[in-house]
């Protein structure tokens, strides 16, 4: 009988033994496999340092491209304003001048505008997210991480339904879900360190939907501002036209800046040849309307230069978040890219001092 106990006994802590085995295996596996569910502060701090850079130029572009639009509205009133003194005075003139000076907005124009303006929003705090996940990946910032990721959702969903009102052919994507909850400090202790890097998988994947939105409704706005763009390089030519028809500029003088830089220092002779006049005109056209082309080129360009920009950085973030090797030579390259081409813009130069 004492036999018979004491084998139960030894039964019982072999039992005991093995499952204490399996629970440190399981736990060690546990370990294994959620260090292999996250991502390592370093790469993550180099990724939100690039995005960082990436959305500050995009916000510059964003920028520019609504002061570039902006103008049509001006430009309208000023070109059939002026439009106006074909007309003797009197009433009808008075009426044509009241109706040129506060032109009709078009809706497309309109919806464009409001487009811009949400993504102007929605850049200024993606950027503010990519800082916050720079901090989140030096210190424990994950309340801020989680606030500016959801100022960044939110305003990139509105920037979405924007873009789909002026683009009948884009359909808003679904609003994003967010990931990221503050859950760093829940744990402590042994696990901080693992919760920490799984919580920064997530607030990739979440920056990591918010660029692919705004890639997407980007594409859609680039389309409107290109018809709308094509616009203003005709209005361009109208207000030139209506400038010389009223005598307030001389054929000449807009001929002027390409002799600046075919022939440095050299300046036209006061007087029109005889019987050259029309010539004269034509070619001010043909260089108003060449000016206007390139500058319209130009605009059009940034719009590409953002979309590959943003798709390098959803790349980044794809790699990120498979523990595959960074490289931002490409990312670099897009926001040097974006830099160049807006310093050549003729709205972004400095106006020269009077």
């Amino acid at each position: 009988m004492a036999r018979a106990d004491v084998a139960l006994r030894l039964s019982a802590t072999q039992i005991g033994g093995a499952v204490i085995v399996r629970v440190i295996l399981s736990f060690c596996l546990l370990l294994i496999l959620t260090a292999c569910a996250g991502v390592t502060r370093d790469n993550a701090k180099a990724l939100g340092t690039e995005g960082v850079s990436a959305t500050t130029v995009l916000h510059d572009q964003t920028l520019a491209a609504g002061k570039t639009i902006g103008a049509l509205p001006e430009w309208w009133a000023v070109g059939d304003t002026l439009a106006c003194h074909q007309m003797a005075p009197g009433a009808t003139r008075v009426a044509c001048i009241k109706g040129a000076v506060a032109p009709a907005i078009p809706a497309q124009l309109a919806g464009l505008q409001t487009a811009i303006e949400k993504r102007t929003t929605a850049l200024a705090a993606l950027n503010a997210a990519y800082q916050d996940y720079v901090d989140f990946a030096t210190y424990d910032a994950g309340a801020a991480m989680q606030s500016s990721i959801t100022d960044a959702v939110g305003s990139i969903n509105a920037f979405s339904s924007a873009a789909a009102k002026i683009d009948p052919a884009f359909a808003a994507l679904p609003a994003i879900s967010q990931q990221f909850t503050d859950r760093t400090g829940d744990i402590g202790g042994l696990f901080e360190r693992d919760s920490q890097e799984r919580q920064l998988l997530k607030a990739s994947k979440d920056l990591h939907s918010v660029t692919d939105h705004l890639k997407n409704a980007l594409a859609s706005e680039a389309k409107v501002f290109e018809i709308l763009l094509n616009q203003l390089s005709v209005e361009q030519s109208n207000v030139y036209q209506a400038f010389v028809d009223v005598g307030l500029i001389s054929t000449s003088d807009v001929l002027t800046p390409l002799l600046s830089e075919v022939a440095p220092g050299i300046k036209f002779s006061g007087s029109v040849p005889a019987g050259s006049a029309d010539v004269i005109s034509a070619a001010a056209i043909a260089s108003v309307q060449a000016r206007a082309r390139q500058s319209a080129k130009a605009s059009a360009q940034t719009y590409d230069a953002a979309l590959k920009t943003l798709e390098a950085l959803s790349q980044a973030h794809a790699k990120l978040e498979a523990n595959q090797s960074l490289s931002f030579e490409a990312l670099k390259a897009q926001v040097s890219d974006i830099k160049s081409l807006l310093s050549d813009l003729p709205s972004q130069k400095p106006k020269p001092s009077s």
